[in-house]
């Protein structure tokens, strides 16, 4: 690794210290809580049922708790900009380090490009009739005037933020946050309150065999997806304000983690409570339309969206933040192009900024037919990541002389478990050809192998 430049703890200065402890927990849980949840409510429920639903997520949540714990301890260790592409090239070497931050941006590109898809369509639903004209058809849904301009404004307005400086990102963060966590108190409420026990027959998933176990699985597999805002904090430590607050990073990991996961299952059980399983399905957006059928308000059909536009935009803002900020990382190793690692005179790395709006724009022009494949995909790369990290932080044990590794061991056996069914679910839903997901891979790692070994002067001068 010698010639090349490294992630060294003096980067801490570059990039301006504006992060508190509350900041960071802000950034992870509304990362997670904003990650779409309105728009997948309802394959949940046909697929795992609402108690099926719940046991997937609570799976999920413990083993992103074990993931979310080789984190701590890695950014103890480095705190810098970069989060895992660092922990990649401290513990392995820069190859994998390059390659781990490729696919983490293109992660971050395709849920900031999810995000605004389907915050497009939550527009649409707060104001029916205002679709407007349809454009294009693409991935087998059309693409209406409403839906896209919502969401290339999210976009636009979000980019403007985060190229004011970190200190708007997260005041926007706080403020979007506290917001969106006192509407899902009043939701959660009514729901519980005015749903009925027997609507949440059936418990599971069910077909002519009975519970349909490929269903809970599905949603199981899909967690590193719906939890994987926590991972934006390691992009943070490098702009803390405060070094001391990194010796209890788990506790902020793990909070963020074990509250989003009560979140979610309360949403589950409140949205199936409110309306029969029959007429719950058939609706567009079921976690929206099950109280405006069931108690006759509209009102409450418009909270809910409302919540669910507030999480995107939350989620929307962490992982734009966080995108710019792996680009960052990358640039000034010289992985990357060394414009990507400019900061303007307001601390904000500018042209990294304008890469990932413009490419989180291409993702969005994709419409709501990427959805499905966007999630599954992003889940796959995102398991393949968190398994480095566990390996990374074994090896981190051992080059410290700490025989204690059975977490990280645990950690990656559950991981690896998770890529494997990930990988058996989307070749068993695609009988027909490549499913799309691994069309999508295929591309990416296509991509990034001719990006890695296009010259730069930074490399060539070495």
């Amino acid at each position: 690794m010698s010639g090349h430049p490294q992630f060294e703890p003096t980067q801490l200065g570059v990039l301006r210290g504006s992060i508190g402890r509350f900041q960071l927990f802000s950034l992870a849980i509304g990362a997670i809580l904003g990650a779409g949840w309105i728009v997948a409510v309802g394959d949940w429920l046909r697929d795992a049922g609402p108690i099926g639903t719940v046991c997937a997520f609570v799976a999920g949540a413990a083993v992103l708790s074990l993931i979310a714990s080789c984190y701590a301890e890695l950014g103890k260790l480095y705190p810098v900009t970069g989060g895992e592409v660092v922990y990649a090239e401290r513990l392995f070497n820069r190859e994998v380090a390059f390659y781990t931050g490729w696919f983490l941006a293109i992660v971050y590109v395709g849920v900031c490009a999810f995000s605004a898809i389907s915050l497009g369509w939550i527009i649409e639903a707060l104001a029916p009739g205002s679709s407007g004209p349809v454009l294009y058809t693409i991935l087998g849904r059309a693409v209406h005037l409403m839906g896209l301009a919502a969401g290339l404004t999210a976009l636009a307005l979000v980019w403007a933020v985060n190229h004011s400086g970190v200190r708007a990102a997260t005041r926007l963060q706080d403020a979007l946050t506290v917001t969106m966590i006192a509407a899902f108190i009043a939701f959660v409420i009514v729901g519980l309150m005015a749903g009925r026990a027997a609507n949440l027959n059936p418990w599971f998933g069910s077909n002519e065999s009975g519970v349909h176990w490929p269903g809970i699985v599905q949603v199981f597999v899909t967690s590193p997806f719906w939890f994987s805002g926590f991972a934006v904090v390691s992009q943070a430590l490098g702009e803390q304000r405060d070094p001391r607050e990194r010796r209890s990073l788990a506790p902020v990991f793990l909070s963020a983690i074990g509250m989003s996961c009560l979140f979610y299952c309360l949403v589950v059980i409140a949205a199936a409570a409110a309306l029969p399983r029959a007429e719950l399905l058939v609706l567009d957006l079921p976690a929206a339309g099950a109280f405006a059928s069931a108690f006759h308000s509209t009102w409450l059909a418009k909270l809910v969206l409302t919540i669910g536009l507030l999480g995107l935009m939350i989620a929307l803002n962490a992982i734009f933040y966080s995108a710019t900020r792996v680009l960052f990382a990358l640039a000034r190793a010289g992985m990357f192009p060394e414009a990507l690692g400019h900061l303007d005179s307001r601390g904000a790395p500018f042209i990294a900024c304008l890469v990932v709006a413009l490419l989180s724009v291409v993702g969005t022009i994709l419409g709501r037919g990427a959805i499905e494949p966007l999630v599954d995909a992003t889940a796959i790369v995102l398991s393949g990541i968190y398994l480095m990290v566990c390996v990374a932080a074994a090896r981190a044990r051992r080059n410290m002389k700490i025989r204690a590794v059975w977490l990280p061991r645990m950690a990656g056996s559950c991981t690896v478990l998770l890529i494997a069914t990930a990988f058996y679910l989307a070749w068993r839903g695609s009988p027909r050809g490549m499913p799309p997901e691994f069309t999508l891979l295929a591309v990416a790692a296509g991509l990034g192998i001719l990006f890695r070994f296009w010259p730069r002067r930074s490399e060539v001068a070495s």
